[in-house]
């Protein structure tokens, strides 16, 4: 996906690098630029409920059916039940795909522009859409809004980050994120809300639906100027617009907050904030960072880094390899086999990435870093239900 390096000075920025890759424990599967092949027919019909059957069909007869409710949000295949396409004469039974958001079956294809009958039940309910079919012109219209680069001719998931593939994808948009301090005024040590709230850059209202992106509506990351303090954790949604978090600096100076959130109707956003902690005096000097890329040790593994190229330099792309040992027992940890967070050592570039590969205990990142500094990257994991965290610095030329 897009890099993003976020500037101090910056608000919001939009975007974020999202390449993971769902696969068996045992096995890597490659990140294809499409996801389906490319149908010969597609066509969008309403059903007398109200529901919109989306039909694909490939030019081998593979048909396809995508249900979406009436506010264009997705209906999850088992919401349905005896699904078939009457196409002509034939009737073409339908089961749920492996994935479970799709009903496929296999048949004839039809002929000339008559439309075909999507027929199903809902709830018990019997209904039936009337679909009219036009042939494919440009295969590929369905887009990840994490992962960009990832494209389908037909409606489904992404797989790798699960994300609901969208028709096209709008242009990316700053999200304005907006933090207040509860109580405002507040001393290291002392227990504070952090209150997130999020601005509609079109309407100027207060956003109050957002999707759910790795199991979560809301990523908060949040380090110290020195980068020896680093917390990835989960602001609490209130319903109505702000997300709360109950934090406790530990001691006076400057913070970077970076929030990762995706609103509805909007494009992925990450956002940085400032937090000046008062009681004492505060270091606008560079963190101290000494190159450190030996292995690391955390609660039940051990990670060894290599780069390649072995020395990054400046808007260069580096393929991360981080070796997790013991190699057995790794699984996803919120909806990814890892996560990363690099901050330069001035905190002005914070740059989130999730891997696009693990295989037998590797797990494997692209990164650019975007200027000349030494980096503090950390990486988290998941092996055998504990929760890791290693973390290196990095120079870059």
């Amino acid at each position: 996906m897009n890099r993003l390096a976020l500037a101090l000075a910056l608000c919001v920025l939009p975007g974020c690098a999202r390449r993971e890759q769902p696969r068996a424990e045992a096995a890597a599967v490659p990140a294809p630029s499409a996801i389906t092949a490319v149908p010969k027919y597609r066509g969008t019909g309403t059903s007398r409920g109200g529901l919109q059957a989306q039909l694909a069909i490939s030019p081998h007869g593979d048909f396809s059916v995508y249900f979406m409710d009436p506010a264009g949000d997705d209906l999850p295949a088992a919401d349905a039940s005896g699904v078939s396409v009457q196409s002509g004469s034939q009737t073409i039974p339908m089961q749920i795909d492996d994935t479970g958001d799709t009903w496929v079956g296999k048949g004839a294809l039809p002929g000339g522009d008559q439309p075909v009958t999507v027929a199903f039940s809902i709830r018990g309910q019997p209904d039936s859409a009337s679909v009219l079919l036009t042939a494919v012109d440009a295969p590929l219209d369905y887009v990840c809004p994490m992962d960009p680069d990832v494209r389908s001719a037909t409606p489904g998931k992404c797989p790798r980050c699960g994300m609901t593939l969208v028709f096209g994808i709008p242009d990316p948009e700053e999200y304005p994120l907006h933090l207040a301090i509860e109580p405002p005024r507040f001393q290291a040590r002392e227990k504070v809300d952090l209150v997130f709230t999020v601005t509609n850059p079109d309407t100027g209202q207060q956003v109050q639906h957002f999707e759910t992106v790795h199991e979560r509506l809301f990523h908060l990351f949040l380090v110290s100027s020195d980068l020896k303090y680093f917390v990835h954790d989960h602001p609490k949604y209130n319903g109505s617009g702000e997300f709360h978090y109950a934090a406790t600096f530990p001691k006076p100076g400057m913070y970077r907050v970076l929030g990762d959130f995706y609103p509805s109707g909007g494009t992925p956003q990450l956002a940085p904030e400032t937090i000046l902690v008062p009681g004492g005096p505060v270091s606008l000097a560079d963190a101290k960072l000494a190159p450190d890329l030996a292995p690391q040790k955390s609660e039940n593994a051990s990670a060894a880094l290599t780069m390649d190229p072995a020395h990054p330099a400046a808007g260069q792309a580096v393929r991360f390899y981080l070796q997790i040992q013991p190699a057995d027992g790794l699984e996803k940890y919120l909806g990814a086999w890892a996560h990363m967070l690099a901050a330069s050592d001035d905190v002005v570039d914070l740059i989130h990435e999730h891997p696009f590969n693990a295989e037998n205990g590797r797990i494997e990142f692209d990164l650019t870093f975007p200027r000349p500094h030494t980096y503090r990257v950390w990486v988290q994991f998941k092996r055998d239900g504990v929760v890791n965290t290693v973390a290196f610095n990095v120079p870059v030329q």
